[in-house]
C-alpha cells in the first residue's frame, strides 16, 4: 500500500515532519532505550536525559513552562529514530524539537530546546533501528559506533553513555570527569515503544 505524505505526518513530531517528506513510516512510535549486558550493573537500566546527556542511574531532567494540567504527561527519556534520514530527536513538544547527536568526546547528546546548536565535528546522523527481534525488541545502531557506559565517578551508580567510534580509543578520557573509561561498559542498547512525550528535556 503506497502511503501519502499526508497519511505519514500526524504520526511524527515537528521537529522530523520540517526536514523529511520521505521519513521511513514504519517508526510510528516513540521508543525507550534500555541498556542489555547481563551480569552487569547496568543491564535492563534505562538511559535517562539530563543536562543534554544520556545517563544510567541518573533521573530524567524535564521542563514545562505551561499548568501542570497543560503539560504533556511524559516522564520518561523517550525517543524518535527517523530510519530513512538516519536521524534521531527527543519526544518533546517544543517548538523546533531536540535533536540527538554525538558529541566530539562520543558522549551521546541532545540540544537545549530553542537552539539547534551543535559542537563542531559532532555526529548527527547514523542511527537507525535494526528489525524487530524475536522478543519484540529493537536494537539502536548508530553507524560505526558502539555504546558504552562509562562511571560518572568510582561507586557513584552513576554512568554516562557514550557512543565510540569503532576506532575511538575508548582508554581515553571522560569529558565529565577527566577520569579513564577503561572501566567502561559496552553494552546493546535496546528499544521498545513508548508513548507520551515531555515538553523538553532540561
Amino acid at each position: 500500500m503506497k502511503l501519502t505524505l499526508a497519511a505519514v505526518i500526524p504520526l511524527l513530531p515537528l521537529s522530523f515532519v520540517e526536514a523529511s517528506p520521505t521519513y521511513h513510516a514504519a517508526n510510528t512510535s516513540a521508543v525507550a532505550i534500555t541498556a542489555a549486558l547481563p551480569g552487569s550493573p547496568v543491564h535492563n537500566r534505562p538511559l535517562e536525559a539530563s543536562g543534554n546527556k544520556f545517563w544510567i542511574g541518573k533521573p530524567t531532567s524535564t521542563y514545562c513552562p505551561l499548568n501542570a494540567e497543560e503539560c504533556p504527561k511524559g516522564k520518561d527519556t523517550t525517543i524518535w529514530v527517523g530510519n530513512e534520514l538516519t536521524t534521531c530527536g527527543m519526544n518533546v513538544v517544543v517548538p523546533g524539537g531536540q535533536q540527538v547527536y554525538v558529541a566530539p568526546d562520543g558522549s551521546l547528546s541532545y540540544t537545549q530546546a530553542h537552539s539547534a546548536f551543535v559542537p563542531p565535528g559532532s555526529t548527527r546522523d547514523g542511527f537507525c533501528l535494526l528489525p524487530e527481534r524475536p522478543d519484540g525488541l529493537r536494537e539502536l545502531a548508530i553507524s560505526s559506533r558502539q555504546f558504552f557506559a562509562c562511571p560518572e565517578a568510582k561507586d557513584s551508580g552513576v554512568w554516562q553513555i557514550f557512543a565510540r567510534a569503532d576506532d575511538q580509543d575508548v582508554r581515553g578520557q571522560s569529558a565529565a570527569q577527566g577520569q579513564s573509561t577503561a572501566h567502561c561498559l559496552k553494552f546493546t542498547a535496546l528499544a521498545s515503544p513508548a508513548k507520551d512525550p515531555v515538553w523538553q528535556y532540561a
